[in-house]
This record gives C-alpha cells, structure tokens and sequence, in this order.
C-alpha cells in the first residue's frame, strides 16, 4: 500500500450518510397530534405534508412558576377538598378498609382529627362562647343601654373579630411561606363573591334577625330564661337536617332524634315557669 494512499476503512465503520426516508402517509397517524407541528415541504412528499417536531416556544420553556404553583406543596395538608372527586379519592385514601371516619389533617401536618371529632370540638367552641355572648348585655342594660341599641354595639364588636380573624390567618400564612405576604395572600381562601354573595346575603340577614330575637328575650326575660327560649334554634336545624337535608335517616334515628326533642322542649317550658317579675335588669 503506498505511503501517501487513503487507509481501508471497514464496511462496519463507514459513516452512514444514506438520508432517512421521509415519513410517508401511513407513518402518519402513529404520530401523536400534540407532539408534531404540520408544514408543507413539497420537495420531500409532494403534496403531503412534512412533519416535523414542534419546538417549544418561550412562553411554554421559560415562563416562570405561578405563585399557586409554588404553595401546592405547602398547602396540599390544608386543603378541604374542592371537587368531588378529590373528596371521593380522600376519603378512600384516608379511611381504612374497616370503614373508620376520614381524617382531617390541619396545621401542616402537625394534627389530624377525624370529622367526628372536629365536629364535636366545634360544637364545645359555639356552646361556650355563644353561650356567653349575652352576657356583656346585663352590664349594658345596667347603664340603661340594651334592646335595639345594642344591636348597633354586638354587630361592631362582630366586624372587629372578623377581620381580627382574617388578619390573624393571613399572618399564620406569613410565617409558614417565611415572609412572602404575596405568598401568604394567595394561600387566603377565595371571597367566591360572584358564587356566594346571594347565600351569603340570605344566611347573614337570617342570622342577625334571630339575633336580633335573642337580644329581646334575654332584656326581657333574663339570661337563664330568655337564652333558654332561643336554644329552640336547635330544634329548627334538626328539622331542616332531617326532611330536606336527609343527614338523619332511619325510623329508628329520627324516632330517638324526636324523644331527644321533646326532653329539650319540656326544659325550655319549666324554665319558663322560674321567670319572676318583667325583667331581671
């Protein structure tokens, strides 16, 4: 072989420079819609289309995160879920095969109650302060304010404690995403104004005409009466839960629901009996 002469390259070792077939007609539908981009090439397929992959663009590669995004690791413990099928798939995967109640995790993992018990501790929070929430009402009609005119005081009181409330979460939020409070006020749950504002309004004017009703008996009749009289609001729950909201059912339930009324009921009535006088201010 001569000293200046191409060295032999093995069949094995030649770059293979035979150009890919296009891809053809019937290549066509193995190919996924949302990962090609057509364009028209008629020196590959005439008539046909090429196909090419489609580049990701600036807005899809390099957009940066949404700020939801960025606490769905923070608030996944937090969340009560919102869609029906994300209750179904929670309360699969929490409950087990014994059938025991689903949790609720609060505080980030750090407690978990089930609905049972957290129902339970709601109803001992509501019994003990709104048992107590007429309470600074003797000491108004002792300085000859009570009636109407306390109506005005209890609904600013009301406002002060919900907004202390908001405040109160948003910088619970504050301290769990280290000081963001664009982070913290997007973790607040939505207002659902355009949803809310009509079952809001009815719910909020019921609540403060029955108010409004428990201020006049407690002025009239007294704390241990009057409030007595205003548990009957229970009674009315129980009814609606159990004709329209079907939460009771079963002969056997709503008959132990109804005997458990009717001792209530005979309690409001003797009590009724023990006001002496027109008012006890």
């Amino acid at each position: 072989m001569s000293r200046y002469s191409s060295p032999r390259v093995s069949p094995s070792r030649k770059k293979e420079t035979t150009p890919r077939a296009a891809p053809t007609q019937d290549m066509m539908p193995l190919l996924k819609e949302s990962d090609v981009d057509l364009e028209k090439d008629e020196s590959l397929i005439p008539g046909k289309p090429h196909i090419t992959r489609k580049r990701p663009t600036m807005s899809e590669k390099d957009s940066p995160p949404h700020p939801k995004d960025e606490l769905s690791a923070y608030l996944a413990p937090l969340e009560l879920n919102s869609t029906p099928r994300a209750r179904k798939y929670s309360e699969s995967s929490l409950s087990s095969k014994e059938g025991s109640p689903s949790t609720v995790v609060l505080l980030n993992g750090r407690l978990s109650m089930t609905k049972r018990q957290l129902g339970i501790v709601g109803a001992v929070i509501n019994g003990t302060w709104g048992g107590t929430n007429m309470i600074p009402l003797h000491y108004a009609s002792l300085e000859g304010y009570g009636g109407v005119g306390y109506t005005i005081s209890f609904a600013i009181g009301a406002a002060l404690v919900t907004v202390f409330m908001w405040l109160l979460r948003y910088l619970y939020h504050v301290y769990q995403t280290r000081g963001s409070f664009r982070k913290a006020y997007g973790a607040l749950p939505s207002f659902h104004l355009r949803e809310m504002w009509w079952s809001g309004l009815i719910s909020g004017s019921l609540y403060s005409l029955g108010n409004f009703g428990s201020i006049m008996a407690v002025t009239y009749l007294g704390q241990g009466v009057g409030y007595s009289f205003t548990q009957l609001a229970m009674l009315v729950s129980g009814l609606w839960g159990i004709f329209y909201f079907k939460e009771i059912q079963g002969a056997d339930m709503i008959i132990r629901w109804i005997l458990a009324a009717s001792v209530t009921i005979t309690g409001i009535i003797w009590l009724s009996y023990e006001h002496e006088g027109e008012s006890v201010h």
